[in-house]
């Protein structure tokens, strides 16, 4: 709508005579008249802003550079500093391991607080059918290790041999004899209420070329074993614990079948490395080396 010059009443855009006057009215170009109407409404809006600034105290403009140049220092001292720990690698490996080193001492005393004494823990020996695999699973070896390894060109008598669930690998010790005294041991990846051990004692790798059971009886079997649990990841079988150390171990007489042992604790034990030291063997009519061909450790997983 536009009103009328003369009467000042409001008429059709379209319209060239006022209805109420008879004035002719311009014509107005709509455009231009919008153009005209936008530049007054932002000189109207700067004027105001320059007003409301112009008003503005001595203080409150030094309050307002203040407050900017903070915020521009807070911006790059925090751009720096981001920088500076990209960078620092090995600053940054070195707080995350002792960080890494603090869980772990933590959780060793949570450990020690929550493990069975392990004076009032025995072993028996037990069918696999009573074993439960919702309640206890196989715990995660990090690594693995033997105090000796009978070497032999072409075949695998590692102590990892005894984790790959293949019965034509096995740890057969290198010691002089028939191995009393040796160990493999097992460090696991965290820390475990331990229950269940089961073993393939002797070697059961079969050649076509050679009699059924020609390595099992042809090699040394253990007979009495010791079962070591510690909570310390250094602890090594047949040293003294150390103060700080919290350990287990106990013998067991095994029997000298080709079938799986499975060896039960009568209360879990919290630990984060197992190890097992021959004592006695059943001895091989062919072969000095004792030999293990399959280990299985089941547990629960502490602070789950």
């Amino acid at each position: 709508m536009k009103r009328c010059p003369n009467c000042q009443r409001e008429v059709n855009n379209d319209t060239n005579f006022c209805a109420f006057c008879g004035t002719e009215i311009p014509v107005v170009n709509h455009q231009e008249y919008r153009r005209v109407q936008k530049n007054n409404e932002r000189n109207a809006f700067s004027k105001s802003a320059d007003e409301e600034l112009s008003g503005m105290t001595r203080v409150q403009k030094g309050i307002l550079v203040f407050a900017a140049v903070v915020l521009v220092t807070v911006i790059a001292a925090t751009t720096i500093l981001l920088i500076s720990v990209l960078k620092s690698d090995t600053d940054y490996s070195v707080l995350k391991k002792e960080i890494s080193a603090s869980q772990d001492s933590l959780v060793t005393e949570a450990a020690k607080e929550e493990s069975t004494d392990p004076a009032d823990i025995t072993l028996r020996i037990v069918d696999a059918a009573q074993v439960n695999p919702d309640d206890y699973t196989l715990v995660t070896v990090l690594e693995a290790g033997a105090s000796t390894t009978n070497e032999q060109d072409g075949i695998n008598n590692g102590a990892w041999g005894t984790l790959d669930g293949d019965n034509q690998t096995s740890w057969q010790e290198g010691a002089p004899g028939n191995g009393e005294g040796s160990f493999i041991w097992y460090q696991l990846d965290d820390y475990y209420e331990i229950k269940y051990i089961a073993l393939k004692l002797g070697s059961w790798r079969i050649d076509s070329d050679k009699p059924d059971n020609y390595y099992y009886h042809g090699n040394a079997r253990p007979q009495n074993m010791r079962i070591h649990i510690s909570d310390h990841e250094t602890y090594i079988p047949g040293n003294k614990p150390e103060e700080h150390m919290n350990c287990f171990w106990q013998s067991i007489t095994l029997p000298d079948e080709k079938e799986e042992v499975w060896i039960e604790l009568s209360k879990p034990f919290t630990g984060k490395r197992v190890a097992l030291t021959i004592d006695s063997v059943y001895e091989g009519l062919i072969f000095q080396d004792t030999a293990i061909t399959e280990v299985k450790i089941l547990g629960k997983k502490v602070l789950e």
